[in-house]
C-alpha cells in the first residue's frame, strides 16, 4: 500500500485483504509504505518477487506520476499487471475564490462587476 494507514486507498485495501483472506484462507498483510507520492511503496512492490505473493493497490496517483514523474525507478506499464479494478469514483474539483473582506463583493457577479469597473486593478 503505497498511501498512509487510514485513507480510502487504505481502507479499500483492508477490505479487500480481508476478503482475499477469507476466500483463499491464508493470511494477507496490508504494508503501508507512503510517500514521495506513492513512489516509495510502488517502488517496493514493483522489486519484489514475481511470485503472486506481492499485490499493489493503486489509484489515481498513479497515472497523474506516469506524467509527472518521469524519472521514477519503475514504469507502471512495464512492471505491473492489472488484475482487477476495485472501485470507481468520479474526482470532484472544489473550487473556492476569495476576496479581501475591504472589496466591496459578496458573490461572483459582484467580484465580475468590480474587476469590469476597474480593469487590470485587480488580481
Amino acid at each position: 500500500m503505497p498511501f498512509a494507514a487510514g485513507g480510502p486507498a487504505d481502507n479499500y485495501a483492508r477490505f479487500m485483504a480481508q476478503r482475499l483472506q477469507d476466500a483463499l484462507g491464508q493470511s494477507f498483510v496490508v504494508d503501508n509504505r507512503p510517500g514521495a507520492g506513492s513512489v516509495i511503496g510502488t517502488n517496493l512492490a514493483a522489486k519484489a518477487p514475481a511470485d503472486g505473493y506481492t499485490l499493489l493497490m493503486m489509484s489515481n496517483a498513479h497515472t497523474a506520476n506516469e506524467t509527472l514523474i518521469p524519472n521514477k525507478p519503475f514504469q507502471l506499464i512495464r512492471d505491473f499487471v492489472a488484475v482487477t479494478p476495485v472501485n470507481y469514483s468520479d474526482l470532484v474539483l472544489v473550487l473556492v475564490l476569495v476576496a479581501h473582506p475591504a472589496l466591496p463583493a459578496n458573490s461572483l457577479k459582484d467580484l465580475l462587476q468590480q474587476a469590469r469597473a476597474r480593469p487590470g486593478k485587480l488580481n
